[in-house]
């Protein structure tokens, strides 16, 4: 937004760009800044904490108070997402119980964050760049802030408040304060598939490999969505026939000669779900900025959805029942 440009302004002039502890992530998302607000960022990130606190608390001030025709109708569209958005607390990670689903059978503990093999396993199956922790927090949309539960049809609450830099970044890219909880309200809005809650709140458990090793910061939605194969161990697919189908449930250990068959009744279910959740996420997102990023995968989805947005004027139900009419 123009007004965390403005404020980046000072850090334009302030000497050479400082060094700061390498973060992949974090670097992709500074070099589609354009080089001299990635050069300004990077000096704000050096700045002493209260300094960036009080720079994202001017922008932050400076849009609220603004009289721009459209940041106004977005922030009366946020203000509307608040009142009407239920909120239920973080979920916290969990991954499905063996002693459950496979008594006796199955053990699982969950990865050292430190360990080199968790790290390779967040960076092929975990969220994309967009969904990953950032200078210290997380994009408001994502981890820290509010987003949409598919399986409970409501908004979860955050890890807690974004870091400076990770709100910054928001800004920067052209979200208004508390998109967030506007982009959770339009998919609360425009979900209508009740029939796949179920399925949503399985993939929602944290990812497990065959060695019962478990993994923070990866669900079994980014692990089978990445369009990496993975692996499937048992504990997971007697809980889906358990919880999702309710009838005809493996017993482990499942036959190698059953998974084919198994699997392609899992993914019978999942698909739907990916693409459903994929649709809503990209529409809420253009909606509150046509801009925004989306997985490269799903680019050809923008020219759809913005196109869709004009037809119906921007009115929000119009859109929402378009989508459903199409199946989405």
């Amino acid at each position: 937004m123009t007004a965390a440009l403005a404020a980046l302004a000072f850090f334009t002039i302030q000497g050479p760009p400082a060094q700061i502890a390498a973060d992949p992530v974090r670097e992709r998302r500074i070099d589609g800044m354009g080089a001299v607000v990635a050069a300004a960022y990077r000096r704000f990130l050096a700045a002493p904490d209260d300094i960036r606190a009080a720079v994202v608390r001017d922008i932050t001030v400076r849009i609220e108070e603004s009289q721009d025709e459209t940041v106004r109708e977005v922030l009366a569209l946020r203000d509307r997402a608040l009142d009407r958005l239920e909120l239920r607390p973080a979920r916290k990670p969990a991954f499905h119980d063996p002693d459950r689903y496979t008594p006796g059978l199955w053990a699982r503990k969950w990865a050292e964050a430190a360990a080199p093999r968790s790290a390779r396993i967040i960076e092929r199956l975990g969220p994309w760049d967009w969904d990953r922790p950032l200078a210290g927090g997380t994009v408001t949309r994502d981890g820290c802030g509010i987003r949409y539960d598919f399986s409970s049809n409501a908004g979860r609450l955050g890890a807690g408040d974004p870091s400076p830099a990770a709100a910054l970044v928001d800004l920067i890219y052209g979200y208004a304060p508390g998109s967030d909880a506007l982009i959770a309200w339009l998919m609360g809005d425009w979900d209508h598939r009740g029939d796949l809650d179920s399925v949503a709140e399985h993939f929602s458990f944290n990812y497990c490999d065959r060695a019962g090793t478990c993994y923070r910061g990866v669900d079994l939605w980014d692990a089978l969505g990445s369009g990496i194969e993975v692996e499937m161990p048992d504990v997971d697919v007697v809980a889906y026939f358990t919880t999702v189908i309710g009838k005809n449930i493996p017993k482990s250990p499942i036959p190698s000669f059953a998974h084919g068959r198994l699997y392609d009744e899992i993914s019978k279910g999942f698909t739907p779900y990916w693409q459903h959740r994929t649709l809503l996420e990209a529409a809420a997102l253009l909606y509150v900025n046509p801009a925004g990023a989306l997985r490269p995968q799903h680019e050809e989805m923008r020219e759809r959805l913005l196109y869709l947005f004009f037809e119906e004027e921007g009115d929000i139900g119009r859109i929402g029942r378009r989508i459903k009419d199409a199946g989405g």
